[in-house]
């Protein structure tokens, strides 16, 4: 199997990183955007209650 690798700005990256007590985090939801995925959370919003 061959993957397509695409890659990202590392400004864009860089601007996704925070420090928090002195360690550098990204939160879930800029992952989520940076692979191009839904985390559950918007999927639950987007279904409404059940």
């Amino acid at each position: 199997m061959t993957e397509k690798l695409i890659g990202v700005p590392n400004e864009i990256v860089l601007k996704k990183i925070h420090l928090i007590r002195d360690q550098k985090v990204m939160l879930d939801s800029d992952l989520a955007e940076l692979y191009g995925v839904l985390l559950c959370s918007s999927l639950m919003k987007m279904s409404g209650p059940l």
